[in-house]
């Protein structure tokens, strides 16, 4: 059989066997689907460092499904992250523990949604907060605790403590610090490590104990001129609650007559001896850092000349939340001496007196609470006012079911998103009223972030 023949022969036998109710089948490629249209709209881009809850809107045709999924693990979504057609996609974001901001993303059927955060506050704590030594050459360690992020510096204003390690840093850190051996008397210095102030006290060679760390002293007035005759006569000292003190004079003939120690503000008496040499002599009355000194003319001399001073600026201080720096200048005669003192230890001097004008330097340290709080600078017989501002505390809005709810109205307790809720008679209610909190009911929380973490609700909705 020729090759022709046979293949008609083959074709007819397909044929044949498909007509005889054999069945076959074959696949025909048609246009593929047009890609969904989809619109993410993001209505909070942007977030404090306390977080929140945010929301995106989607536009889509009814017929498009979509999924979403966040790109950084601060950011979780609200289920359900995926959907048909028009929806809105809710999401959590967690609290920025770095002082960095950041920025992440929410991939949402192939369009990245971008969601920005700013860094935490830079507020700083140490540990320990304080350091009492013996006279001996001694070194100390401070943990520095701050966010990552946050830079930092330490430095010194006593000539006998040194920075050896840790000058500068950046979020958690530690500073080591070395007092030089004690040969003198008792002594108080400071560090400023992070904005914070950290003192250090040293007892004297015969260990006899410093003034007490944490406390600042001063006497009113700052100084007396007298004749050669015997004279008596009394010294304000301010001291602040709870401090204890010892008075002490350099010399003899200038004694003190009563309140020789004691914890407090107090008046210290003194008597002052006649002078019968021919020539002028001064003592001083100490009391921790303060100095109240006596110059006393010679025989037959007249008394020094009487002194006045003047302090500018003189009028109150108002410092923000983050602290401040600033000096007030002491205007007098050049033989006038005069002394400094600040209260309570969050304001600092530097310098507790001197002889003739001068400036006095002052530090406020940062108010790391959301209440205002009030001190004092006294210069050479002039108090200054000093008010700081709180912490201005962030917004923040919650939204979940109510747990772990405990108290009674209108003060009580619960946790939605993790974060622990209280509220006050000052705690509005919308939908409801605080006898229907109870755990289990969905509620939407605006309130006020606290240092510690915890929400005071300032509005607490239902969900109906």
């Amino acid at each position: 059989m020729t090759r022709a023949p046979w293949i008609l022969t083959v074709a007819a036998a397909l044929v044949t066997s498909v007509a005889c109710g054999s069945t076959s089948s074959n696949t025909v490629a048609g246009p593929s689907p047009a890609k969904c249209e989809l619109t993410a709209t993001n209505s909070t881009p942007s977030f404090s460092a306390s977080g929140g809850q945010g929301a995106i809107a989607v536009l889509a045709a009814r017929e498009c499904v979509w999924t979403a999924a966040a790109q950084v693990s601060w950011v979780a979504l609200m289920p359900p992250a995926e959907g048909q057609g028009e929806s809105t996609l809710k999401y959590n974001v967690q609290t920025n523990p770095s002082g960095l901001p950041r920025r992440g993303a929410i991939n949402v059927a192939g369009q990245m949604v971008e969601v920005g955060q700013a860094g935490a506050a830079c507020r700083f704590t140490l540990d320990p907060t304080r350091a009492q030594l013996g006279a001996e050459l001694t070194s100390v360690n401070v943990n520095v605790q701050g966010p990552t992020g946050c830079a930092w510096t330490a430095a010194t204003d006593a000539d006998w403590l040194s920075v050896t390690q840790g000058a500068q840093g950046n979020g958690p850190g530690r500073v080591a610090l070395r007092a030089l051996a004690n040969a003198g008397t008792g002594r108080v210095g400071t560090v400023l490590i992070a904005g914070v102030r950290f003192e250090v006290a040293q007892v004297s060679a015969s260990g006899a104990p410093p003034p007490t760390v944490g406390c600042s002293y001063a006497l009113q007035p700052g100084s007396a001129q007298v004749d050669a005759s015997a004279a008596e006569g009394s010294v304000a000292l301010t001291a602040g609650g709870g401090c204890a003190w010892n008075a002490a004079s350099d010399q003899p003939w200038l004694s003190i007559v009563s309140a020789a120690s004691g914890t407090g503000d107090a008046q210290i008496a003194y008597r002052i001896a006649a002078n019968d040499t021919g020539s002028g002599r001064t003592a001083q009355i100490t009391v921790g850092t303060a100095s109240f000194t006596v110059q006393q003319a010679a025989a037959g001399a007249p008394p020094p000349p009487s002194c006045t001073f003047a302090v500018n600026p003189d009028n109150p201080i108002t410092a923000p939340a983050t602290g401040e720096t600033g000096a007030v200048t002491v205007n007098t005669s050049a033989t006038c001496t005069w002394n400094a003192g600040a209260s309570p230890q969050w304001i600092q001097l530097t310098t507790t007196g001197g002889t003739g004008p001068g400036p006095v330097g002052y530090v406020i340290a940062p108010n790391a609470t959301a209440s205002e709080r009030t001190g004092a600078i006294t210069v050479a017989g002039t108090t200054i006012t000093v008010t700081q501002a709180g912490v201005e505390l962030d917004s923040i809005t919650l939204r979940g079911e109510v747990s772990d709810f405990a108290g009674t109205c209108p003060s009580v307790t619960f946790s939605v998103e993790g974060r622990t809720v209280s509220t006050s008679d000052s705690t509005s209610f919308k939908d409801g009223s605080c006898g229907k909190l109870k755990n289990g009911e969905t509620v939407r929380v605006r309130g006020l972030l606290t240092l510690e973490g915890t929400v005071n609700a300032t509005e607490i909705e239902f969900d109906k």
